[in-house]
């Protein structure tokens, strides 16, 4: 796949294609993905559709190709971050965004833990992976949605366990891992409920790839 060797920072170039993000948030990310493009569009394309393919192709012929897609953001993000130096230098925690569903849902999708931790088993390094958020299935996929939940509506239909952090200490580094950056709400929300729990952390998203918004005039004529 011809994708990115490094990840790419938001900075204030980008900033204004997700809504809810400001100067103040920290967001990497590896890929563009395109939406509405298909996946030969892209390789990032191809990567993403494979990695959010749905619970319910489990066992069709196609399965194998999320269970590829898991693997290679794994194997990308083991090398993207120096995980030696980060680790020592800060209490880091790693934690996944939570798809959509509820836990109990059967369609509930535990990619983005998936990719965590096959990233702890390919780097040498003891990080500190926990699971500790949930939505509560009230809302829409962001993908699937004609109106895209608000923070407030995705921050109140998310849970904290604390009992997935029992035995280890606060972080005062937070790496936030999902798929695609959007308008930036899921991140906004999940941070918020981090920072109540684990006040003055720094959180820094890591995303596969950052939607990229198509230029409406891209294929006009100007001459």
């Amino acid at each position: 796949m011809n994708l990115p060797t490094r990840l790419t920072k938001i900075t204030d170039i980008q900033i204004g294609d997700h809504s809810f993000l400001n100067e103040s948030h920290q967001c990497f990310y590896w890929g563009e993905y395109t939406p509405y493009k298909g996946a030969t569009y892209s390789s990032t394309n191809q990567l993403i559709m494979n990695l959010k393919k749905k619970m319910e192709r489990r066992g069709k012929p196609d399965w194998h190709y999320k269970a590829e897609a898991i693997e290679n953001v794994a194997r990308q993000f083991s090398r993207l971050w120096n995980w030696g130096d980060v680790n020592s230098k800060f209490s880091l925690v790693v934690v996944p965004m939570p798809s959509s569903k509820a836990k109990a849902d059967p369609e509930y999708d535990d990619r983005m833990m998936q990719v965590l931790c096959r990233i702890g088993t390919l780097v040498n390094v003891p990080l500190d992976i926990r699971d500790c958020l949930s939505f509560d299935g009230s809302c829409p996929p962001s993908h699937g949605a004609t109106e895209r939940p608000s923070v407030d509506r995705l921050y109140g239909s998310m849970s904290f366990n604390k009992y997935a952090t029992v035995e280890q200490g606060p972080p005062n580094m937070i790496f936030l891992f999902d798929d695609v950056l959007t308008s930036g709400a899921h991140f906004v929300a999940a941070s918020r409920a981090l920072n109540e729990n684990y006040p003055g952390a720094q959180i820094i998203g890591n995303f596969v790839a950052r939607r990229a918004l198509i230029n409406p005039f891209e294929n006009t004529d100007d001459s």
